[in-house]
């Protein structure tokens, strides 16, 4: 088993490094070793120092790695760079430097099909993001969270407890990775709306009927919820393949509607939500120019 010392790290939390040296079977010792000779070069199992120094001119996930005499130094411009930079360090990698980028690179966790990944495999792949150095984590739950005053909204489907969410949450800001909530608030909500007591926001089996102001209560209890959640003000909306939003039961309260009007107006609706829990959303794209099988493209877009 090798063995390593925790340094002075700036900027990054002890416990996400031990987390990750003692999942691959790193000793941590509590005393700093003596200076001997450097391990990879002589292929003993001596002690390594690891310290960290934060650069904030590096560009985000940039990392430089040095090692002499079995102390290891990584200098980064942000979590993501320490993490990849550890990588390097994992993999035996004696000195490496590379370039950080301008964005940001995440994932997304599909936790929509049937049951959900457990707290343990979230907090695993926060752990594989990491060294990798990405920085967002994007969760993806339909309806497999818990909102308040719905029972049935996630029921009998592995749902997660606010308290799980927030378990995750901070685990993943000990990384650097912020975790944000991609839902929906319009389609891909069937496994909420086969229930009997919620048959009253369909619009068809799949999409939530609009202009109704329950539904708009309902997305309501949905965004407060997910902001109690998630410490992150960014949130995913969803909003996309609503192909025949409007020609359920819309069209037979209102007649035949003109779909690209109407989704920009439930749109609309939803940033008045998120605005009143200081949210910053995002959408996929494709319903504002392909609906109902035409192409058709919003005014005022």
């Amino acid at each position: 088993m090798k063995k390593i010392y925790l340094g002075s790290i700036e900027g990054i939390e002890k416990e996400a490094v031990r987390d990750l040296l003692a999942e691959r079977d790193w000793e941590l010792l509590e005393k700093a070793p003596a200076e001997e000779a450097d391990s990879h070069e002589t292929g003993g199992e001596g002690a390594h120092v690891l310290e960290g120094r934060l650069d904030s001119r590096m560009e985000h996930a940039a990392f430089r790695l040095e090692q002499k005499a079995g102390r290891a130094r990584l200098t980064y411009g942000s979590a993501a760079g320490f993490f990849r930079g550890l990588g390097e360090f994992l993999l035996g990698s004696r000195a490496s430097e590379k370039a950080g980028c301008a964005g940001r690179h995440g994932a997304m966790f599909d936790c929509s099909r049937n049951g959900v990944l457990r707290v343990e495999t979230v907090k695993e792949r926060i752990r594989q993001m990491a060294l990798l150095g990405y920085s967002r984590l994007f969760l993806y739950t339909e309806d497999t969270y818990e909102v308040e005053g719905y029972p049935y909204f996630g029921a009998l489907r592995g749902r997660y407890k606010k308290e799980e969410i927030k378990e995750c949450d901070a685990y993943a800001a000990m990384f650097g990775i912020e975790m944000i909530p991609c839902v929906q608030t319009l389609a891909h909500l069937r496994t909420v709306l086969r229930w009997p007591a919620m048959m009253e926001y369909r619009d068809d089996e799949d999409i939530l009927i609009v202009e109704e102001e329950k539904t708009y209560r309902l997305i309501d209890a949905m965004l407060k919820s997910l902001s109690e959640m998630y410490t992150s003000r960014r949130i995913h909306l969803g909003m996309d393949e609503a192909f025949y939003m409007g020609y359920g039961n819309y069209r037979k309260k209102n007649g035949v509607p003109e779909q690209g009007a109407l989704i920009k107006r439930h749109l609309d609706r939803v940033l008045e939500i998120c605005g009143k829990y200081g949210l910053e959303p995002m959408i996929w794209s494709d319903m504002f120019f392909v609906g109902a099988g035409r192409r058709r493209r919003p005014a005022g877009l």
